[in-house]
């Protein structure tokens, strides 16, 4: 839930382990093996689908789609499309 909460936030191993009070390393052999995959691609899953809710929200028809990936936590586009086409280009193609 945590994650969820403060995906615009620069989320790192490190800063998570602080706030759980658990070791990088047992905090990242947890998360992959209760979620399959790491926490960097997790996080940015999680940025790259709130960013299409914005993206679809009226309120925002005036922000660029930079705009909003930026506002979501990511730092660079390159990152955004590479999120982008893990959820949405290659699941549709999985189908």
């Amino acid at each position: 839930q945590y994650i969820y909460d403060h995906y615009n936030e620069k989320i790192t191993l490190e800063s998570l382990s602080k706030v759980f009070y658990i070791s990088p390393k047992a905090l990242s052999k947890k998360i992959r093996k209760r979620l399959n995959v790491d926490l960097r691609l997790f996080i940015n899953d999680i940025r790259v689908q709130r960013a299409m809710q914005m993206r679809d929200d009226p309120a925002n028809k005036n922000k660029s789609l930079n705009e909003i990936a930026m506002l979501c936590g990511f730092t660079n586009m390159v990152t955004f499309y590479r999120s982008y086409e893990r959820n949405f280009v290659l699941k549709k193609l999985e189908e």
